[in-house]
C-alpha cells in the first residue's frame, strides 16, 4: 500500500511540475510600483540560493531600541530560476515554516501570497509563504547553479537576489574581521563571545567594503550571529572570488545608502579570495598606526608623540606611515589630534587579530563652522585634509580611503557632530572636485557615531537616561571615493572630507524619523566636544 502511494504521490508531482511556470512569470503577475495578491492556484518553479539554516540572509531590525527581530533573517530565503536570469526574496509568515536548504529545486504556489514588484531597483518580494505554499522540494547541489562570475561593473537589476561570483575582489581593509565591531551591543554568540557577559542583544548587521581589480566597490554585509565573522584569524590578503547573494538593502547604522548592489555571503566558503597578496592595487601613502612600533604618531612640527592622549598642536599635520610617498593630514577646525585605539582589539576573545591604533579629532563642534550675523552656520565648513604627490601613481585608478566613526562608549561624545560630509580634490592648487563615493555613486555620506552605555546625557535637553539610538553605528563605518583621473602624476593633490551642510546629528532618531534626520548647527547651539576617530586612511592606486 505504502508502495502505491508513493507512486500516486510523484505522479501527482509530475503533473504538478509540467504545468509549473519558470518563476520568472511573476513578472506578468505584478508590475512595476504594484502590489498583488495572487487568489488563484499559481505555480512557478525555482533553485534556492540561501540556506534556512544560514544566520546571514537578511538584516535583522531593531523591535525597540534594546532588542532585535533575530525572525526577520529567519522567515526569509532567496530563490532564483533554473536559468539564474531572476531572483526573488520570499518571506515565510513564521519563521519555523521556512526549510528551504541551499540548492533545492523547489515548487511554489503562490496562491495567498502577495507579491511585491519595486521599481528602483528591480526587484521582487514574496511574502505570506506558509508550508502549503511548498508544493515540491527536492535535494540539490552547487552543480545545479548555473555558473554567475562577473566584475562589480556588469552587475545589474536582474541579478537581485540571484546567486553570484564576483571576480577579482579583495577587502580594502585587510585587518581586523569580516565585521569589526563593538561586541558589547552585538547578538551573544558563544563561539565569539563565551563568557564575555557586557553583550547585550541590541544591535545587528555591519559591513565591509570590497573592491576589484578594474577600481569598483561593494559592500559585504554580514550579520553578527554568523560564527565565521570573527575567528581569530586574518582576513584574506590577496584577490580572488566572492560568491552570495545580490541584494538591495538599506542599513540605517551605517548611515542608510549601502549602495545600489550588496552582497551577503551565505557561509564562509562563499568567500575565496586568495590568504596571500597578489592585489594589483598599490598604496600611495597612508595612515595605519599599525602599533608595529608602539602606539606613536608623528607630527610635522611637533615629531614623533608615544602617549596614546597626547595632543598634537592645533593646525599640525600627521606624517604618513605608510605608503611609497609621504603625505599628511590634518584638519583646519579647532581640533586637537592624538594617538588613540582603534575597535579591531575591543573583542570578547581578543579575535580581532590585529590591534591597530588609530587617530583621534577632538574639538568643540562650534569649531566645525563659521557663523553669519544672525548665528547661522555658514555652508563652507571646517574640513580634514590629506596631502600627498601623485608623481608615483601610475595606473588607471586612483582612490581614497577611509574606516571611521564618532564618540566614545560615553553618551555625553557621541552628538552634535557634522552629521552628513563630502570629498573633494584639488589638482596642483586648482579648483576643489567633487568625488563620489566607489560604492554607492554618492556625493554625500552620513558619519555615525559608536554605541554607548544607558546614562543621562548632557546638555540634551532630557532628564532620563537616553538608551542607545536608533541611528549609531556598531564599529567604524568603511569609506572609498574616486578621485578624477586627471589626479593621477601630480606634483600635488589635497584630499577635503567636509561637512555637506549645516546639520549635526542629534541626540537620538526613532525607527521613524528619516534616515538624514539632524539639527541645524547655530552659534547659540551648547554641544560638547565632537570626536572623530580615524582607524585607517590610504591613497591608492592601480
Amino acid at each position: 500500500m505504502r508502495k502505491i502511494f508513493s507512486i500516486a504521490f510523484l505522479s501527482i508531482v509530475s503533473a504538478l511540475a509540467l504545468n509549473a511556470a519558470d518563476l520568472s512569470y511573476i513578472k506578468n503577475i505584478c508590475p512595476a510600483g504594484a502590489k498583488a495578491k495572487v487568489v488563484k492556484p499559481v505555480l512557478v518553479e525555482g533553485i534556492v540560493v540561501s540556506d534556512y539554516r544560514s544566520k546571514n540572509i537578511e538584516l535583522n531590525p531593531n523591535a525597540n531600541y534594546a532588542s532585535v527581530d533575530l525572525d526577520v533573517n529567519d522567515a526569509t530565503a532567496y530563490v532564483q530560476s533554473l536559468d539564474g536570469s531572476f531572483g526573488v526574496r520570499v518571506v515565510f509568515e513564521n519563521p519555523s515554516q521556512n526549510e528551504l536548504p541551499r540548492y533545492g529545486k523547489v515548487l511554489i504556489d503562490l496562491r495567498g501570497c502577495t507579491i511585491e514588484h519595486n521599481a528602483d531597483p528591480d526587484c521582487f518580494t514574496i511574502t505570506g509563504l506558509t508550508n502549503f505554499s511548498i508544493a515540491n522540494l527536492s535535494l540539490g547541489s552547487a552543480a545545479d547553479l548555473p555558473a554567475k562570475e562577473m566584475y562589480i561593473s556588469e552587475l545589474s537589476d536582474a541579478d537581485l537576489y540571484t546567486f553570484v561570483t564576483l571576480k577579482d575582489v579583495e577587502m580594502v581593509f585587510k585587518d581586523g574581521t569580516y565585521a569589526d565591531v563593538y561586541e558589547g551591543y552585538v547578538q551573544i554568540l558563544e563561539e565569539i563571545q563565551k563568557d564575555y557577559v557586557r553583550a547585550n542583544n541590541r544591535m545587528d548587521g555591519w559591513a565591509s567594503l570590497m573592491r576589484d581589480s578594474q577600481g569598483n566597490a561593494i559592500y559585504m554585509l554580514v550579520n553578527s550571529l554568523c560564527p565565521w565573522r570573527r575567528t581569530g584569524k586574518p582576513l584574506p590578503q590577496g584577490m580572488g572570488p566572492c560568491s552570495g547573494v545580490l541584494v538591495h538593502s538599506s542599513m540605517r547604522r551605517y548611515g542608510g545608502d549601502m549602495g545600489r548592489y550588496s552582497i551577503r555571503p551565505i557561509d564562509e566558503g562563499d568567500i575565496q579570495m586568495s590568504r596571500k597578496r597578489n592585489s594589483p592595487w598599490k598604496t600611495l601613502t597612508g595612515w595605519q598606526m599599525d602599533g608595529s612600533q608602539g602606539q606613536t604618531i608623528e607630527f610635522e612640527i611637533m615629531g614623533v608623540q608615544d602617549n596614546m592622549w597626547k595632543n598634537g598642536k592645533k593646525g599640525d599635520r600627521v606624517v604618513s606611515d605608510m605608503g611609497m610617498t609621504q603625505g599628511f593630514f590634518w584638519t583646519d577646525s579647532d581640533s586637537f589630534v592624538h594617538i588613540e585605539s582603534d575597535l579591531n582589539n575591543l573583542t570578547g576573545e581578543k579575535k580581532g587579530y590585529v590591534s591597530n591604533g588609530a587617530i583621534m579629532f577632538k574639538g568643540a563642534t562650534t569649531g566645525w563652522f563659521d557663523f553669519d550675523s544672525k548665528g547661522r552656520a555658514k555652508s563652507d565648513a571646517r574640513s580634514f585634509f590629506v596631502e600627498c604627490s601623485t608623481k608615483k601613481a601610475k595606473g588607471s585608478v586612483m582612490t581614497f580611503n577611509f574606516t571611521w566613526s564618532a564618540g566614545t562608549q560615553n553618551g555625553n561624545d557621541n552628538w552634535g557632530f557634522p552629521l552628513q560630509w563630502k570629498a573633494m580634490c584639488s589638482i596642483n592648487g586648482g579648483e576643489w572636485i567633487p568625488m563620489v563615493e566607489t560604492a554607492t555613486g554618492a556625493q554625500a555620506v552620513n558619519l555615525r557615531s559608536l554605541p554607548w552605555w544607558d546614562r543621562v546625557i548632557d546638555n540634551s535637553g532630557h532628564t532620563q537616561k537616553l538608551k542607545t539610538g536608533y541611528d549609531c553605528g556598531l564599529g567604524n563605518q568603511h569609506r572609498c571615493f574616486t578621485f578624477p583621473a586627471e589626479a593621477m602624476g601630480k606634483d600635488k593633490v589635497v584630499v577635503r572630507l567636509t561637512p555637506a551642510n549645516t546639520i549635526i546629528s542629534s541626540i537620538r532618531a526613532e525607527p521613524h524619523t528619516d534616515v538624514n534626520a539632524g539639527v541645524k548647527m547655530t552659534s547659540k547651539k551648547t554641544y560638547n566636544q565632537t570626536l572623530i576617530r580615524f582607524g585607517y586612511v590610504s591613497v591608492d592606486f592601480k
